[in-house]
């Protein structure tokens, strides 16, 4: 009887190291699974303010970048310049908006964090979808991208694709935009007067030569005596056109029309060309999207401003983070906190107007409007 019974034991013993290593291994599994689901999924989400505590109701700045790269070109920013202006932008306190909040403030007198921040990234680039998607996720900042509706289907990897896109919304930290429905060129003259007419994109990839042109929606398509060729219901049938092809493609691609405008080209549209061709936009704009940005060069809006006539700025690739700062500053009229670097290098140097950014053993310079930036090297007290 002994020995049965301690037979029966090892067995027991056996079996329960079994179940505890089978167990384990079962966890180990599920980690990894959880892992490994967040890193294809991307299960982070974004966490919406508390908006009872807005109490500002003066306005808004709004950025757009045209394009976020690795490395910074003449059109894209870097992903570390990208980081260090929001980076700058959060450590004094801005916090993003959405649309809806925006309609929300001009149609329903809604209040407005104390720093209030739109963020966009225009021109459905896959690369600024990359890069941005990492520094919203640090900052817990929203923003819209936007896009060309011929570009949704379409065979050119650089640009985003519907699927993609819903996918980011549904994380909370994107919303969705347009930039209208393709970019195309009308008018153009090369640059020894000779007419060319009208262009798609991939057919000017170069304006070097281009003298003069202008957007498909911004004007009558004229001969190359500027005489218009299309009478007036031909050029609003032409714009209506335009707009329910990005209706339809929209709809069909992502069932729903973004609620963002930024029309191309911008300060155009009602600023001196010819009103006739402003108010066919005018019509389908207002039907179609909940606001448009029709300015760019102006941060600021402000609550006297139109919905359908917002401003932003894009700022430029060679802009350093104080150059960005002294702007809005400029823009918005709020005191920043102008970005030091190298506090070692900074403290040999005294500043007597502007911003002044020390790294890597050099430093830039940024002056206030209309003034001079200026350093100086402190003069070391001489050994008595």
């Amino acid at each position: 009887m002994g020995k049965k019974q301690n037979a029966a034991l090892n067995v027991q013993r056996k079996n329960r190291r079994k179940i505890i290593k089978v167990t384990a291994q079962v966890v180990v599994l599920a980690v990894v699974a959880v892992l490994l689901a967040n890193a294809i999924f991307d299960f982070r989400t974004y966490k919406e303010p508390d908006r009872a505590a807005w109490r500002q109701d003066q306005g808004f700045i709004a950025l757009s970048y045209f394009g976020v790269g690795r490395t910074g070109t003449s059109k894209l920013v870097s992903k570390s310049q990208l980081d260090a202006q929001l980076k700058a932008l959060y450590e004094q306190g801005y916090t993003t908006i959405s649309q809806q909040d925006i309609i929300d403030y001009y149609r329903n007198g809604k209040k407005l964090p104390d720093k209030a921040l739109y963020l966009s990234f225009e021109d459905g680039r896959n690369d600024s979808a990359l890069f941005a998607q990492p520094l919203l996720e640090k900052y817990n900042y929203k923003a819209t991208f936007l896009s060309y509706a011929d570009k949704m289907g379409n065979s050119e990897r650089k640009f985003l694709q519907p699927k993609d896109m819903l996918k980011m919304t549904r994380t909370g930290y994107w919303e969705l935009g347009t930039n209208g429905n393709r970019l195309t060129y009308i008018n153009i003259f090369d640059s020894e007067g000779r007419y060319i007419g009208v262009k798609d994109e991939g057919e000017l990839t170069s304006k070097s030569n281009v003298e003069y042109y202008n957007h498909y929606l911004m004007d009558f398509i004229r001969d190359e005596n500027m005489i218009p060729l299309e009478n007036r219901a031909e050029m609003e049938e032409r714009i209506q056109a335009d707009y329910e092809a990005m209706n339809k493609v929209y709809t069909e691609s992502l069932g729903y029309v973004p609620g963002t405008y930024m029309i191309m080209h911008a300060n155009a549209l009602g600023s001196g060309m010819n009103q006739l061709v402003a108010d066919a936009n005018t019509e389908q704009i207002e039907q179609l999207f909940g606001m448009n940005f029709n300015r760019e060069g102006m941060a600021f809006n402000s609550q006297d401003s139109d919905l359908y006539n917002l401003t932003r700025v894009q700022p430029a690739p060679y802009w350093s983070t104080n150059h960005l700062l002294m702007k809005l500053h400029k823009d918005q009229g709020q005191s920043m906190q102008f970005v030091r670097g190298d506090k070692q290098q900074a403290d040999k140097w005294e500043l007597l107007g502007g911003a002044v950014e020390f790294s890597d053993n050099r430093f830039v310079v940024t002056s206030p409007p209309s003034q001079a930036g200026t350093v100086y090297l402190k003069v070391a007290k001489r050994l008595t």
